[in-house]
């Protein structure tokens, strides 16, 4: 007999032998207890060829079967009596025995510690089995598609102790597990679904546009907002600095009773797994309202000047109004002549589609404003199915003041999205920014796709794109970029940013050669080692350049694996002095020795004055002999001094120490600062420079 028993039947096999050969009839019950019979099975069934194996009388014994459906036994420890009779006086009436048997109609239970709900972070998941006789195996099965989808990978089966499931990619992810008994009873397969979203979501004011004014206290915010995974749960508001204002899931906000100055208004966004978005702002002036006293009406004012444009701000309250520029224009209000109602406000309009714009420019609410301008500079192509996905874009900010911009980028396939994310940057004016980033693919993206970047503000966007392959296994491709490189550079040293980027998500070792030519002559080389995972961006310094047109060449290479790029560098010279004429040479020279010529007069004239001084106006004053030398030795020197500058100024050598003074040869002048000449009449300007002055108060 069994010892246990599931699902059905129970097969009880035993032994008969009778030797007086007649026809046999057995009856069966079960019990607690061995001998107890409790509850009965069959009663009086007959031992045929049906049950029996050979000779149903079982004159030399026979062994007998028969299917007991236990459905409906309890499990547990059960004790079977059968008892075997033959209807004879001569023989014993009947016969029994007892056997135990464990019965088992109950399946295990799985369980596992998965949550219910999105998380934003990495999911790590356990599985527990439980059963009254114990648990054989547990099967795990894992969904490999991101979305709501499912596609499986083959189950994996074990001690429920040793099995998990790890996720750490955004997405819907399945988990299918069950476990079997010692019984072989198989549990129910649970499904439980595992929802990451590690990705902030964003948000964008739509209305009103920042700058606005209007005469109204209300403004109304409106917005709205995006998140690839587990979408926005809830938007918060709040005005300045106020506290935030739970919105639920609803795109606008009107905020009431706002003073008469200037406020700003934000919004934010919260996803389902708990992530929040930047905020995104708008700032509104709101001007005060003036009233006429004759009849209550409501005109629209200046602030503190006063002064009426003589329309109601309200004309669903009269027959001839109109909304003015910077009113509401909501429930039916009609804007006045030259004015369109844009966003919820009359407003003045310059543009009615983009072609009303001059080149470079977009319509956006009634105005024509620059466009933003995208580049996709690399990308990873091909790259490896279920790797992470490097790019790197950039952007130019065309407006006076640096702003928050919304990127938004995802992958198409035949016109549908399959996969999207976003992020918020901040962009200084006229900066061209350039950012790195990167995204994680689905398990199930394979073949070629379009990669889409768009730059996202102010109800205008641009974008750009490029083809993508995605494959089961892809060869090692290395790519260079540089950074905007000038169309010239100045002659000196000079730093400019180089990047260097892989397709795959390995950490490799590579070699980066780059060599500065100019023709076949080799000016500056560098070579080192550097370490890869993606994508890599650095500054490299270059040394001062002498003028001219310079071949840099740049080679990345990893084992076999060899990208090569040429770029061209021209370096200009300093800015020359334009050649000077004959005639300009010549002024020059004449007014700077005429200068000259006038101080070496003044000393001849002071020497003089000296010595007139002394034998004249001062007859009975001795004076040494050496003091009259020096001052006839002064008077002669100075007047030589002034015939030779005389004709020193029209030497030819001279007019060319004075043009190379205009070009910077500071040599040349350094041989005229050793002039004789000059030396003697910088030593009479400096020891006379008393005597002068003196002379000027005598007279």
């Amino acid at each position: 007999m069994q010892s246990y028993a599931r699902d059905g039947n129970l097969s009880v096999r035993f032994y008969v032998l009778d030797k007086d050969a007649d026809d046999l009839n057995f009856s069966m019950w079960y019990g607690s207890a061995k001998s107890a019979k409790t509850t009965l099975v069959a009663t009086d069934i007959n031992l045929d060829s049906d049950m029996c194996v050979a000779d149903m009388n079982a004159v030399m014994g026979n062994y007998c079967t028969w299917d007991w459906n236990i459905s409906g036994v309890s499990d547990g420890n059960h004790f079977v009596t059968i008892e075997v009779n033959d209807g004879t006086a001569s023989d014993s009436n009947s016969t029994e025995f007892s056997a135990g048997i464990l019965i088992d109609n109950t399946a295990p239970t799985t369980t596992s510690d998965a949550n219910s709900g999105w998380q934003a972070r990495d999911a790590n998941v356990s599985f527990t089995c439980t059963d009254g006789r114990g648990c054989a195996s547990t099967g795990v099965r894992i969904d490999t598609d991101a979305t709501s989808a499912t596609s499986y990978n083959a189950w994996i089966t074990g001690n429920a102790a040793d099995l998990n499931a790890y996720f750490s990619t955004d997405g819907n992810w399945a988990i299918d597990f069950n476990s079997t008994d010692a019984t072989g009873n198989v549990g129910t397969t649970n499904k439980k679904y595992v929802l990451i979203d590690k990705t902030s979501p964003s948000v964008a004011i739509s209305s009103p546009s920042s700058g606005q004014s209007q005469y109204s206290q209300t403004v109304t915010l409106e917005y709205s907002g995006s998140d690839a995974t587990s979408g926005i749960s809830k938007y918060y508001v709040k005005v300045d600095s106020g506290s935030w204002i739970d919105n639920g899931t609803s795109t606008s906000y009107s905020f009431t009773a706002q003073s008469a100055t200037s406020h700003t208004y934000y919004v934010k966004a919260v996803d389902a797994a708990g992530n929040e978005s930047s905020s995104d702002s708008t700032t509104i002036t709101v001007l005060v309202q003036e009233e006429d006293d004759d009849d209550g009406t409501v005109y629209q004012g200046g602030g503190g000047g006063g002064g009426y444009s003589g329309l109601p701000a309200y004309p669903g309250e009269y027959e001839e109004g109109c909304v003015a520029k910077g009113f509401s224009c909501t429930a039916g209000k009609t804007c006045c002549e030259g004015l369109e109602c844009i966003a919820g406000t009359c407003a003045e309009i310059t543009c009615m589609t983009d072609s009303d714009c001059p080149e470079g420019q977009q319509c956006t609410n009634g105005k024509c404003v620059k466009q933003f301008d995208s580049k996709i500079v690399r990308v990873d192509s091909p790259v490896k199915k279920g790797d992470v996905f490097d790019f790197t874009y950039l952007v130019k900010n065309p407006l006076g003041s640096g702003v928050d911009v919304e990127i938004v980028y995802w992958f198409e396939k035949d016109g549908i999205k399959v996969l999207e994310g976003s992020e918020i940057i901040f962009v200084e004016a006229g900066q061209e920014k350039e950012v790195m980033s990167s995204i994680p693919l689905k398990q199930g993206m394979l073949g070629d796709y379009k990669f889409i970047v768009e730059v996202r503000y102010n109800g205008q966007s641009t974008r750009a794109s490029n083809d993508i392959e995605i494959a089961t296994e892809v060869p090692l491709k290395l790519d260079i970029s540089i950074s905007r490189l000038p169309p010239k550079i100045k002659q000196e040293p000079t730093t400019l940013t180089l990047a260097i980027g892989s397709n795959i998500d390995d950490r490799i070792r590579v070699r980066l050669n780059q060599v500065v030519m100019k023709g076949n002559e080799v000016v500056w080389s560098h070579s080192q080692y550097l370490s890869l995972q993606a994508a890599k961006r650095f500054e490299q310094e270059f040394p001062a350049l002498e003028p001219g047109e310079y071949t840099w060449v740049i080679t990345v290479a990893s084992g076999d694996v060899v990208e090569k790029i040429t770029r061209t560098i021209v370096v200009e010279g300093q800015p020359e002095l334009p050649e000077p004429t004959i005639e300009e040479i010549l002024d020059t020279t004449a007014a700077r020795f005429a200068f000259v010529g006038v101080l070496l007069v003044i000393a001849a004239i002071i020497s003089w004055h000296n010595i007139v001084i002394v034998r004249v106006l001062q007859p009975r004053h001795r004076v040494r002999k050496r003091v009259k030398r020096l001052y006839v030795v002064v008077f002669i020197i100075a007047v030589i001094t002034l015939f030779g500058f005389a004709a020193y100024a029209m030497s030819a050598a001279l007019n060319w120490a004075i043009y190379s003074l205009l070009k910077g040869e500071l040599d040349v002048l350094g041989e005229l600062a050793n002039d004789p000449y000059l030396k003697v009449v910088i030593e009479v300007i400096k020891g006379r420079i008393g005597e002068i002055a003196r002379l000027l108060g005598f007279f």
